[in-house]
Formats: structure tokens, sequence, C-alpha cells
């Protein structure tokens, strides 16, 4: 469970908790306990969203996410 959450923090959850740094300190602290406040933590997660389609970070990726796709599907 450990080593999960380390690969989860490093990997998945960088730029989120990035964002929780900045923005929602309280987030942050709820997410940094041995059991995280998961309800108070996702509280957060609108205001991320919202953060990266006004950065363009979204649609960025949602570009990349169907040229994949259509790469994909190109292929036999």
């Amino acid at each position: 469970m450990i080593n999960f959450r380390k690969q989860l923090e490093l990997k998945w959850c960088k730029p989120f908790k990035n964002y929780l740094r900045k923005n929602r300190p309280q987030s942050l602290k709820a997410w940094d306990r041995l059991n995280p406040q998961v309800f108070t933590v996702l509280a957060a997660f609108p205001g991320y969203l919202a953060h990266l389609e006004k950065s363009g970070a979204l649609k960025r990726e949602k570009t990349l996410s169907k040229t994949y796709e259509t790469k994909r599907s190109i292929k036999p």
C-alpha cells in the first residue's frame, strides 16, 4: 500500500498536489495524513479542472489523446 501511494503521488497526482500547495493549502494538509481526508481533497478537484481549462492544459491533453487514438486505430 505504501508503494502504491508513493507511485500515485509521484507519477499521477504531482500536478494536482502542486495546485493544492499553491491554491488550497488546507486541502493539501488533508491529503498529507496517514489516512487522507478524501472528501476534503476531492472538493478541491473542480477548481483544479477549472484551472487546467483556463491555462489551456485540458485542451492540449484532449488534442494529444485524440491524436494518439487516431494513430492507434490506423495501425494494423
